[in-house]
């Protein structure tokens, strides 16, 4: 992922391993999505959640905030699953056929 032999580290900054945390945030948005293609992006959309916020994370609680960051990601996909199938029915064909 970095440059062979580079520091991980940017300036006096310390920048945290967030390659570590992919198999653990796999595991958890497998156990709860069935599709691999839908559960890969919700992994990546959790570890662009948690690259963001690394700035305000403590170091030893990165662990925990992937995971509810995770968590949170896949509920929001139910939700908006849930919505939509509600509202389904409100769809309109305004596609008008000639007769």
């Amino acid at each position: 992922m970095s440059a062979a032999g580079a520091d991980p580290s940017f300036g006096d900054l310390e920048v945290p391993d967030v390659a570590a945390l992919i198999p653990l945030v796999r595991r958890i948005v497998g156990a709860r999505v069935s599709n691999p293609v839908v559960a890969e992006d919700l992994v990546q959309e959790t570890l662009t959640r948690v690259l963001a916020a690394t700035g305000r994370i403590e170091a030893g609680m990165l662990e925990p905030y992937a995971i509810v960051t995770a968590r949170n990601a896949v509920t929001s996909l139910w939700q908006q699953q849930d919505r939509q199938r509600r509202n389904q029915h409100r769809l309109v064909d305004l596609v008008c056929e000639p007769s």
